[in-house]
């Protein structure tokens, strides 16, 4: 079998490298300029594939949600938990560098950053990814009094098969000064067409089509799918959100029964609530 350069080089730096070497997590900088060169290639402002653009990308302000949805794309859909087992667990470990390889990182039509490099990077986004399964807020200028956007995210992991999680991440945002208000799930690592079903406290919402293909930002062509899908007309609701059959059987749950009184406040202007 016939393989690219691209596999061969990262087989090399697999074999290369000493997998029981704990990778330290990058820098702020290092973080930044990692994703700008290999990340942002595709995640541009004018694709937005995935419902985002890393071009403006800070290590120091990324939200947990999009630490983990950047860590979904990077090892192909590796669970947290299994993440976060390698910083102590060798098995884990060797786990780790081989999706790296099979994810993202290698999509920006260049080669790769060496071993140590991407899964440092791994190492950092999952300290800010730890806390991806609880609601997060957040405002544009970093406070309440001074926001003109307030964007309120969570992510669900939802397991294929051994070891691989699609997760989805449900973002709100709400413009305090338009006082118009946007709701996105995003779903990751694989993109795909056909429609999804939203059920808001307990009774079907809609089923949205999901058509359309990504286009690639570093030239090399189209995705297969889409990764993201806005929700139009959505009420915000009192007990809970479900997101259904984008994906065979599965479906993922999200609880606004502990959605934190701030950020409800936060979206309120925007979003009528039930």
């Amino acid at each position: 079998m016939r393989r690219s350069a691209g596999f061969l080089l990262g087989m090399a730096v697999i074999v290369a490298t000493p997998v029981g070497a704990l990778a330290e997590p990058l820098s702020v900088a290092q973080q930044n300029a990692v994703v700008q060169k290999h990340c942002a290639v595709c995640h541009t402002d004018r694709t937005r594939n995935g419902g985002l653009s890393l071009q403006g990308f800070d290590a120091a302000t990324v939200t947990p949600s999009l630490a983990a949805m950047m860590l979904s794309k990077l090892t192909s859909g590796l669970p947290l938990a299994s993440i976060a087992r390698s910083a102590s667990d060798e098995a884990a470990r060797t786990q780790l560098t081989k999706r790296v390889y099979g994810g993202a990182i290698m999509a920006a039509g260049i080669a790769p950053p060496e071993l140590g490099v991407t899964l440092g990077l791994a190492a950092a986004l999952a300290e800010r990814a730890a806390a991806s399964g609880s609601w997060h807020l957040s405002y544009s200028d970093g406070t309440a009094a001074k926001a003109r956007q307030a964007t309120v995210s969570i992510v669900r992991e939802v397991p294929r098969q051994a070891d691989v999680v699609e997760s989805y991440r449900l973002l709100l945002s709400c413009d305090h000064a338009s006082r118009l208000g946007h709701i996105q799930v995003a779903w990751s690592p694989v993109a795909t067409t056909g429609s999804l079903v939203t059920v808001v406290d307990g009774s079907v919402h809609g089923r949205h089509a999901v058509e359309g293909q990504e286009a690639m930002g570093n030239g090399s062509g189209v995705g297969k799918g889409l990764a993201s899908l806005s929700i139009p007309s959505l009420v915000l609701p009192s007990q809970s959100l479900v997101v259904r059959d984008l994906f065979p059987g599965e479906q993922a749950d999200f609880s606004f029964a502990d959605l934190p009184v701030a950020a409800r406040a936060a979206l309120s202007p925007c979003v009528a609530s039930r």
